[in-house]
């Protein structure tokens, strides 16, 4: 995926005190992780745009996070945020494709609301988090990927953007 378009995940980091040393730091450990294609650090917005390429993980984007010494989070003023955006491709009407792929996600666990937009070929969906750890949480993205590609067999989903459990 190239830098043209939205980022494959943003995380939100918790621990930085500036952006030349800390802001910078970050940005070093996530290049560094394979499959990344670039990657922007926001001290001010606290958090990190990632492009990357198929099959990146965000378990070694946390790590990548963690292992220089910050928190990636998902702070509770941003509960209005969606916790995963997807790219939704093979619909052909929102009618009854737009509403079987947001019934689909609906029924999986932790998913409190879903949006599916035919027009934008996207679907917000928000949740609460479960408690468990984030490679439990990108393991939960698979399926939530193929609970909702099996309930409509066309639509394709592919992961735009996560917010992490904390």
């Amino acid at each position: 995926m190239a830098k043209d378009g939205p980022p494959s995940f943003v995380l939100f980091i918790e621990g930085m005190m500036c952006q030349k040393n800390c802001g910078t730091t970050v940005q070093k450990a996530l290049s560094a992780v394979p499959g990344v294609v670039h990657c922007e650090v926001s001290f001010k917005e606290k958090a990190a745009k990632v492009w990357g390429s198929e099959g990146l993980e965000l378990a070694a984007l946390v790590d990548a996070v963690e292992d220089c010494g910050f928190e990636v989070v998902r702070e509770k003023e941003d509960a209005s945020l969606p916790l995963f955006r997807l790219e939704v491709s093979g619909m052909m009407c929102q009618k009854n494709c737009g509403t079987t792929v947001a019934n689909a996600l609906k029924a999986v666990p932790h998913v409190d609301r879903a949006e599916v937009s035919f027009a934008d070929k996207l679907a917000l969906v928000w949740g609460n988090r479960p408690s468990s750890s984030t490679k439990t949480w990108s393991m939960q993205w698979k399926t939530l990927a193929l609970m909702s590609s099996s309930a409509h067999p066309t639509p394709l989903l592919k992961q735009q953007q996560v917010l992490p459990p904390r």
